[in-house]
């Protein structure tokens, strides 16, 4: 590897984390989908009891200042919560609308580790005090290993035309394993766990994709693909069906990646920080009845029971960073493999 293309590499990935960074900020911006209760005629009063209206008040009042927003939510766990709900309160006290969440802050973190890592790595390319034929160390080393390693896997699976797109689907796989690993921190919650964030990556990955795809092929072949390459009056009008299908089909998979990453870490989230919820319960009601004494009940305070599933969430969390990169590998094969192969036949003739 010479230093030219670790440069070129490096650069690629910094500008490809600020756009995950600016496409993760836009989608935490939409506002928080409140329930609207409908309003009752005058003459409910006197149907519905008072004390059942007084319940039915104070539900709309934590409704309207967003007190409530999901019974499912992890972000409760955050360190990062109250300042959220501060920041949030301050923008709009009436709760309709949330500027940031908790999980903002965490997915900012992990930017700038990655960041400051990729820095730290690569600053001796940079001042010239190590040479691309020197043997690395430290990070630099693990850089290059996960470069040359998962980057030579993931370019296998799109074609001899795909070490041009590994630094975007390296930086998907670094950034969201990170992400993916913040719910075992103890204070932490994964953003990945939020919907928000993995809508952003996966419209991300979409438009990245197809960008590629006009690129290699350009825009008269890029349309063509969807409708099917057709050759002969048949296909023309075969073509009438498979382009809205095709279109659809591909409008799909960012709306796949979303959910599918989404599902699996807020579950593995959510069961860790239950498990941990209820060993710390039960901790602390035998401290607090002073039942440690008994014989066999010091563990309950001592052994965290919840270390099997967060080993269990750390493997979670590299399995599914790598099939969301796999995914957007193979997507760009289909989309690039066409332009690749009449490359290929121009050059051997």
């Amino acid at each position: 590897m010479t230093r030219g293309v670790v440069q070129v590499r490096a650069r690629t990935a910094w500008s490809v984390l600020w756009l995950i960074l600016l496409a993760t900020a836009v989608a935490a911006q939409v506002p928080a989908a409140l329930p609207e209760h409908p309003g009752y005629p005058d003459h409910s009063s006197a149907l519905v009891p008072q004390p059942v209206t007084e319940h039915v008040a104070a539900t709309e009042t934590e409704a309207t200042h967003g007190e409530e927003e999901s019974p499912l939510a992890v972000e409760h766990g955050s360190w990062f919560y109250p300042l959220a709900s501060a920041i949030n309160n301050a923008v709009d006290p009436s709760g309709h609308f949330k500027l940031v969440s908790g999980y903002n802050f965490v997915s900012l973190l992990v930017l700038l580790l990655l960041v400051s890592a990729a820095a730290s790595a690569t600053r001796g390319l940079r001042q010239g005090t190590v040479t691309a034929t020197d043997t690395p160390r430290g990070l630099q080393n693990v850089f290059e290993t996960i470069v040359e390693g998962l980057g030579g896997f993931f370019a296998s699976i799109i074609g001899p035309h795909g070490k041009r797109y590994t630094p975007l689907i390296l930086t998907f796989f670094m950034y969201i394993l990170f992400n993916n690993w913040m719910a075992v921190v103890p204070g932490f919650v994964a953003p990945t766990s939020s919907l928000n964030m993995t809508v952003a990556l996966a419209l991300t990955a979409f438009c990245a994709v197809q960008y590629y795809a006009i690129r290699a092929n350009g825009l008269k072949n890029y349309l063509l693909h969807f409708a099917g390459e057709p050759k002969d009056p048949l296909g023309w009008v075969l073509a009438v069906l498979m382009f809205p299908l095709e279109v659809i089909g591909e409008m799909v998979k960012p709306l796949s990646l979303s959910l599918r990453l989404f599902g699996n870490v807020f579950g593995e989230d959510t069961v860790v920080l239950q498990i941990m919820g209820l060993w710390l319960s039960v901790a602390g009601w035998r401290f607090a009845h002073h039942h440690l004494e008994q014989s066999g009940a010091w563990w309950a305070t001592v052994v965290p029971v919840h270390l099997p599933m967060a080993a269990f969430a750390l493997f979670g969390g590299l399995i599914q960073a790598l099939v969301f990169s796999l995914l957007v590998s193979v997507y760009i094969s289909l989309l690039t493999s066409h332009a690749a192969h009449e490359d290929e036949t121009a050059a051997a003739h």
